[in-house]
Parts: C-alpha cells; sequence; structure tokens
C-alpha cells in the first residue's frame, strides 16, 4: 500500500467521525428479502453459480510445506486433494481415481513419499497428477494413460493463501481480487520479498445459521459496541470506520484503535506491513465468504463455507511472520484467545438470528450505511447466479455501481 493511499485512509477515517448525517449522493439501501437466508432453492442456487465458480479459500501453504505434504478438503463444492510436489508447486486435484470413481484419500492432511495409492484397486498416480501405475495392466485393452491422469482444479495463491476454482473460464485470481491485489501486494504478496507465512492456530465452528449471517458479522462495525462492549468495544472506534467497496465484491475497511490502546507486541513482524495496519483495524472481504484481518505481527481470516440452507462451517485461521516458540505461545495464546472470544460472541448471534429469520417475523432487512458491505455481497450474488434464474420476490436491486471504486 503506497503511502498516499495511506494517508487518504486515515483522512477518510477522521470524517467519518465528524459525518453527522447519511451522506450526501450516496444510494438508499432497499431491503433485503429474508428468503434470501431461508430458502433451501436460493441456497441451491448459491452453491452452484457463487461456490461452483468462484476462488475459493482452500488451504495455508504452510500446511504443505514439505514436497509429499498433501491435504484433502471436502468441504469446498466438490472433495478435492491438495499437492506439493517435488518442484515446489501446489497443485489441485479431484479426490477421485480416473478408475472408478474411488476417494484416493480420507480427510485431513497426509504426506505421499513418491505415489498417491487409490485403496480400492492400488492404481497409483504421481503427485503432479500423472497416471503411475495401473494393477493387472495386461487386463485392459487399448488403456489410454494419457487420459487417465487425475483430474485437474485451478489452483492459484497470495499472500499465503491457496485457493482453487471449479470454473474453467473464470478469470485469473489476482484478476478477480482486483485492488486488494494493487493494495497489499507490496505488503505481503508477491511484492514482498522475504515474507514467511506460518499458520499458528486453525480451528472450526458448526453454526446453525445460513452463511451469509456469518460472512455479514465481518462487514460491517454496527453492531460493535452492543454485541462486543465487554470484548472489543474498549479497543476500537466503530465511529472511525471507513470502507471501499470494489468491483467483483472485494472491499476494504478500516478503523482505528481507540487513544492509549496502541502496545508493542512481542512478535516476529511481517517485514513490510506498513503503519496503517497497526493503527487500527486493517481487514478485506474477499468475495465471498473471506474476512481477511491484517496487522504487523499477524494475518487473520474467517471462511464460511454452506453446509445447507440454515447450517454453515466456519474456519478461522490466525498466521504469524513466524513460527510459534516456547517464548511466543503464550502471546499468541493470549491474542488467539482474544480473538476466539470476539468470534463465539458472533457465533452466538446468528444462530438466534436464523431462528428468527426463519419465524417469518419479518420480510425485508434494512440495512444501514454502515452495512453496505453486506448489501454489495447480495449485488454480487446475483450477478453470479443470473439475475433470470432468481425469483423476482429474492432479487436485490442493485443500486451500489456508482460509488464502487475500480
Amino acid at each position: 500500500m503506497n503511502p498516499e493511499l495511506a494517508d487518504q485512509i486515515r483522512s477518510a477515517s477522521a470524517q467519518e467521525t465528524a459525518r453527522r448525517r447519511y451522506p450526501e449522493g450516496f444510494p438508499a439501501l432497499p431491503p433485503v428479502p429474508v428468503g434470501r437466508y431461508t430458502d433451501p432453492a436460493f441456497f441451491e442456487l448459491e452453491r452452484e453459480h457463487v461456490f461452483g465458480k468462484s476462488w475459493l479459500f482452500a488451504a495455508h501453504v504452510d500446511e504443505l510445506r514439505e514436497p509429499g505434504d498433501v491435504i484433502v478438503i471436502d468441504h469446498l463444492f466438490a472433495p478435492i486433494l491438495l499437492t506439493r510436489g517435488s518442484d515446489g508447486e501446489v497443485r489441485a486435484f479431484y479426490n477421485v481415481c480416473s478408475h472408478r470413481g474411488s476417494p484416493l484419500l480420507g480427510p485431513g492432511k497426509h504426506h505421499v513419499r513418491r505415489r498417491i495409492v487409490c485403496p480400492y484397486h492400488a492404481w497409483t498416480y504421481e503427485r503432479t497428477g500423472e497416471l503411475g501405475s495401473v494393477t493387472e495392466e495386461r487386463d485392459f485393452k487399448n488403456l489410454d494413460r494419457s487420459c487417465l491422469g487425475l483430474r485437474a482444479v485451478r489452483c492459484e495463491h497470495f499472500a499465503g493463501f491457496v485457493f482453487v476454482n471449479f470454473d474453467a473460464v473464470a478469470p485469473p485470481l489476482r484478476t478477480v481480487l482486483g485492488t486488494v491485489v494493487e493494495e497489499m501486494d507490496d505488503e505481503v504478496g508477491d511484492k514482498a520479498p522475504g515474507t514467511e507465512y506460518h499458520l499458528i492456530k486453525k480451528c472450526s465452528y458448526e453454526i446453525a445459521g445460513n452463511w451469509k449471517l456469518a460472512v455479514d458479522a465481518n462487514l460491517e462495525t454496527y453492531h460493535v459496541n452492543v454485541l462486543h462492549r465487554d470484548t472489543v468495544a474498549g479497543a476500537i472506534d466503530l465511529h472511525t470506520t471507513t470502507i471501499a467497496l470494489y468491483a467483483s465484491g472485494q472491499s476494504r475497511m478500516f478503523l482505528r484503535q481507540r487513544p492509549g490502546i496502541a502496545a508493542e507486541i512481542p512478535l516476529p513482524r511481517f517485514p513490510h506491513v506498513g503503519d496503517l495496519a497497526g493503527e487500527g483495524v486493517l481487514t478485506y472481504s474477499l468475495f465471498p465468504n473471506i474476512a481477511w484481518v491484517i496487522s504487523p505481527q499477524l494475518m487473520f481470516t474467517t471462511n464460511s463455507w454452506p453446509v445447507a440452507h440454515d447450517r454453515t462451517r466456519y474456519d478461522l485461521y490466525f498466521v504469524g511472520a513466524g513460527p510459534a516458540t516456547e517464548e511466543t505461545q503464550p502471546v499468541w495464546d493470549l491474542i488467539i484467545g482474544f480473538n476466539v472470544n470476539v468470534i463465539e460472541e458472533d457465533v452466538e448471534a446468528i444462530q438466534g438470528m436464523q431462528c428468527s429469520l426463519n419465524s417469518g417475523a419479518l420480510e425485508g432487512i434494512p440495512l444501514s450505511y454502515q452495512e453496505r458491505r453486506i448489501y454489495q455481497t447480495h449485488e454480487e450474488i446475483d450477478r453470479q447466479i443470473g439475475i433470470d434464474r432468481i425469483p423476482p420476490s429474492l432479487r436485490v436491486t442493485p443500486v451500489l455501481g456508482p460509488v464502487i471504486e475500480h
């Protein structure tokens, strides 16, 4: 992030503090139909057209540190395996044997010394996906080995996060992230030489709520002084919140720490992260389901995965600039524990909200200016699905086009 942009964000934060009325010229946000959070048919449209075609966070590079490391992931649009080859490249494949479709490996992390072996008939595959050996190959006539490697899934990475996409014609990851990459590439991306990424902790929750409710909780600060009054509200000033909306559903949010809160944290620092990230909370929303928070010593993500129209898998990844050691572990426990407490306050609220939305008491959700990133997400969902596929009663009216920054 260049210094001029950082100063612009600081200035916008100060202007937001001074604001006393709805911003002149900003469009009013129409109510969001409640059915978008409760309708099973709409959920299926999201699974097919949003999660089936978007770049999805799959793993952190630190989970695939050594050649031969393999991770099987079964909560995405389809089950996949990620492998790190001898050449250092991380690749993604469907977790499907090309012979009879058997899953190759069970969920979780594995280490493959040489080849992946199917547990059904022992066909083998190189870590680069090519077919290795075929059991009793003499019994196959005209077997075209060139067509029987593992089926690849598009796989790209940014800032230590590995993404996959099941859509062969989707634009590249960096193109979709657009302005997010432009702003952060020199701090934590490819233009930040010497940056190390170490996964400190990963945890998951099962939430009895729609995946968008979990996403929404990280898109606004309107609820901070109420829901989080005993945790994070004492550390950050919601009235300093400034937001930028970008193309393809991406966005940025920054809000300042309260005076006197800043303290030196005895942890390794990301070498290129700028001062702005240490002055408050700097977070990006990566469509469709990721909130990415950046500080000088810590990056963490929340990832909301659709399980059913009223159930969500919620993953947290905490990443540091150095591995946890005996000396730093107590500091990590304190910082991560604090953030987990805040997240768990959201989780509890989400489950109650889903019950309320299911009750039929509400037809529409009115959103404030501070909640405009939520409305942006709904607009992008409709673009991904295609408006003609959505029942008129469940559509949102696109109004944010004029305020999207390109």
